[in-house]
């Protein structure tokens, strides 16, 4: 009976982590936010919120132009070692980018590594122009290609993603991309976990820091504009299932990825009830951390900072974005975050560089100098305190040494007196 009761417990803890959840995006989330969860080798869906609306994808744009690449190296069009020109056009557009000279080449290898991993924009135009001819044209072909895979609700207009007013996509449709690359260009999957590469002699780093925190995370794509908030694209491979799952419209990068682990680490809790998993079972430290879930201070403590954006850009032209932080988040452990105020370019994935490496998370020092400093004091009052019994004791046997020494001495004179 016992066991039936906490069984029934559990159940209701699991329920009400799910109402919790849904309550919470609606606090917690922007205007902008549209996000997704789909088992990717059946099609189910096991969360959505606004996933049909239109959002901007940012650099989400560019998972198309590298599933063309990746059709025009199935078909034999180019290999790893083609070398691409580049154009004064590609080599103009604005961060993130390698800084490309025109006139020279690019490797199609180095090309695909400077699409996933640094999100280049200039990269972008360079395989457009070399598959299309110009980029209208390859816009043309990337259009075709949503309609193919069904993105409805999904037009492009240029190959990296930088700010159109006519490009546009749903959650619902970047999940489907993620899954037509898994379906039909697998051998190229592992590129999209890879965490850094070298350009010319410069290490080039990942802005995908979820493949860095969630186990199973594979890829895929990250994006941000002013006009789309923080944007992601992650697939998983776990032996307990396959995961796509979408995340648009986050305030802040480390927002969007908390926010997407979040929701990670409950659709495998969700898949392993649907598998009838004993609920008893012994859950890794991912899916422990879902039942956090049925405390509200959890997603109060995860509510994004608030972004202030001065001028509005156009047509990929600099302009300032000023960034002020100081004390965004509170989780449940205190974090500190350093304030900050960093002038980056707008309609740039390198903004996420210039946040997140801008963003210390520390400890609450304070609380551990006390408690390092209350630590030496205890264990000093102890020193101390036997130090004063020794001395104490030590006393003690020099005043009763005394004293027998004196009772000696009279003890010896008795004795002359009566002998």
């Amino acid at each position: 009976m016992r066991k039936h009761a906490v069984a029934l417990l559990f159940a209701l803890l699991l329920i009400c982590g799910h109402v919790l959840a849904s309550v919470a995006i609606a606090d917690n989330y922007s205007p902008l936010y549209a996000g997704l969860v789909m088992d990717r080798q059946s099609g189910r869906v096991l969360y959505q919120h606004s996933a049909d609306e239109t959002r901007r994808p940012a650099s989400l744009t560019k998972m198309m132009t590298l599933h063309l690449l990746f059709d025009a190296l199935r078909g034999g069009k180019v290999s790893m070692h083609t070398q691409l020109p580049i154009s004064s056009y590609a080599a103009r557009q604005p961060r993130s980018n390698l800084n490309l000279r025109p006139g020279s080449k690019i490797s199609v290898r180095d090309s695909i590594h400077a699409l996933i991993i640094h999100s280049a924009n200039d990269v972008a135009v360079v395989v457009a122009e070399a598959l299309g001819g110009n980029e209208d044209n390859f816009v043309q072909m990337m259009n075709r290609k949503a309609a193919a895979l069904g993105m409805e609700s999904t037009r492009f207009a240029n190959p990296h993603g930088l700010h159109d007013d006519s490009q546009v996509s749903t959650a619902r449709d970047m999940a489907r991309l993620a899954t037509a690359l898994h379906k039909n260009h697998p051998k190229y999957i592992p590129l999209f976990s890879k965490k850094s590469f070298t350009y010319k002699g410069r290490v080039i780093h990942t802005h995908n820091r979820v493949i860095n925190r969630f186990s199973g995370a594979n890829g895929m794509k990250t994006g941000y504009i002013k006009a789309s908030g923080f944007n992601v694209v992650t697939t998983t491979h776990r032996h307990d299932g396959d995961l796509v799952a979408v995340v648009m419209g986050g305030d802040t990068a480390k927002a969007r990825d908390d926010h997407m682990i979040e929701l990670l680490s409950k659709s495998y809790v969700r898949l392993a009830e649907n598998k009838g998993v004993r609920t008893d079972r012994k859950l890794d430290g991912q899916y422990r951390s879902m039942f956090a879930a049925v405390d509200p201070a959890v997603y109060n403590a995860g509510k994004p900072s608030k972004i202030t954006a001065e001028g509005d850009a156009s047509g990929g032209e600099e302009d300032g974005l000023e960034i002020n932080r100081s004390n965004v988040f509170a989780p449940i452990e205190k974090q500190k975050i350093a304030a900050i105020s960093a002038r980056v370019l707008e309609d740039s994935e390198e903004v996420e560089e210039v946040v997140q490496k801008k963003q210390v998370n520390k400890p609450d020092l304070t609380v551990a100098k006390k408690a390092k400093v209350s630590k030496v004091s205890s264990h000093q009052a102890k020193v101390k305190k036997k130090i004063s019994v020794a001395k104490h004791r030590l006393k003690n046997r020099k005043v009763l040494a005394s004293k027998s020494a004196g009772l000696s001495s009279q003890r010896r004179l008795g004795s002359k007196k009566n002998g």
